[in-house]
């Protein structure tokens, strides 16, 4: 080493560091995984367990797995009630079909007590149903596969560079300063430019993501959808876009229903010319969902409605069958339809209710809506703090 040249030797020691620093990032991601655990308390069969279903309420949305509202209650428990645990099976997106397609082996799994059931909110645009062979109830088995990341939008394709921590670390930092100066400056969005791009392959499907992104946060519901209906008319057969991730089709339908611009029809008509253009569109599952979704948008409201009470009523009757007790929760945020649902079915079933809306409502009407909501709707580690409060007495009086 002492015969190279002082530049050889800079390169070398640079190297080190980094190799070093890439060995401190794995690190402290094995250390951070560990905090998204989904079971707290063990994993032997013989303990007391509270099971926690739901989607990304439960989950935790954009908060570490000990912030959502699943742990706290397990640390108020474990001291008083001996071989406890809490099991948290929220998954970001999820719909009231996929919780009851999986809730057999669940109850099976985890033999609970107790369990805490959040979900509804995703029903209004997440239409995968639970029922193969059946077109109307799309089912998709590679669909948790393509939304494992949990996040809206898909992650690029993986290879050995980009699996260094180094340059994730690198990219968050700028992905993060990009998407921040996207949120102050939504209202410059060119729509229409981002559209041309799009269709002539100057820009990609994640080119777009951050873009939409921004304008879900900002609350530029018309130019979201007019962009979400651009991309659905020219995304590739080939990308994640196409059938397997749903990015495209909830940006389309959330922000229809926050947009007065168009009627439904306008968007049969956009997507039928679509399925003229490309009838291979026909053999797209996910694709001819929503243009039902679309073509009988009253009617369908109606139809999910309904779905949703069915699938709760199945959902408490595997639990009473099961032995557990059922605990039903509402969103703190406005989910009215799911709310009135969850409410319904906690009545019908003699079910304790944990009433989260009113209850964030007043907190919110006092002191601001900014501690207790993401800008997405989410919980807040205080909002989901706050949820445990109130849900760790009605768990401890159903244990004794």
């Amino acid at each position: 080493l002492r015969a190279l040249p002082a530049w050889a030797k800079s390169a070398l020691f640079f190297i080190f560091l980094l190799v070093l620093f890439e060995a401190g990032l794995r690190l402290a991601g094995l250390i951070y995984n560990e905090t998204r655990l989904s079971v707290f308390g063990g994993e032997a069969d013989d303990r007391r367990t509270v099971l926690c279903l739901g989607d990304s309420y439960t989950y935790g949305e954009n908060v570490t797995g000990k912030q959502a509202y699943p742990y706290p209650p397990w640390l108020g428990l474990k001291d008083a009630v001996p071989r406890i645990r809490v099991v948290n099976r929220g998954h970001c997106e999820y719909n009231s079909s996929q919780v009851l397609a999986e809730l057999p082996e669940n109850l099976k799994t985890f033999k609970p007590e107790i369990v805490i059931l959040l979900v509804g909110s995703s029903d209004k645009w997440n239409i995968i149903g639970a029922k193969p062979g059946d077109r109307t109830f799309i089912y998709r088995p590679d669909y948790d596969g393509s939304v494992s990341d949990g996040r809206l939008f898909p992650s690029e394709t993986q290879n050995l560079f980009t699996n260094l921590r180094v340059y994730k670390m690198a990219r968050a930092v700028y992905l993060n300063a990009k998407f921040r100066y996207l949120l102050r400056n939504a209202a410059a969005i060119d729509t229409k430019k981002l559209a041309d791009g799009y269709k002539a392959g100057k820009l990609s499907d994640k080119d777009l993501s951050p873009y939409m992104a921004a304008m879900y946060y900002n609350s530029r519901y018309e130019n979201l959808f007019e962009l979400a209906l651009e991309a659905l008319e020219n995304v590739p057969a080939g990308s994640a876009y196409y059938s397997h991730h749903l990015s495209y089709y909830f940006a389309l339908a959330f922000s229809f229903e926050f947009q007065s611009k168009y009627p439904a029809q306008k968007v049969v008509e956009r997507l039928n010319g679509l399925l003229a253009r490309r009838p291979e569109l026909k053999e797209n599952e996910a694709f001819m969902k929503y243009l039902r979704y679309f073509m009988d948008k009253k009617n369908l409201e109606a139809f999910l409605g309904r779905r949703l009470d069915e699938n709760l009523d199945a959902i408490a009757g595997l639990i009473a069958a099961s032995g557990a007790r059922l605990i039903v929760m509402n969103y703190p945020s406005t989910h009215t339809a799911a709310n009135k649902a969850l409410e319904r079915a906690a009545v019908k079933h003699k079910a304790a209710l944990i009433d989260n809306y009113s209850f964030f409502l007043k907190l919110m009407k006092e002191t601001g809506r900014e501690k207790y909501l993401m800008g997405d709707d989410h919980a807040t580690p205080l909002g989901h703090e706050l949820m445990a409060e109130r849900l760790l007495p009605e768990i401890t009086g159903a244990l004794k």
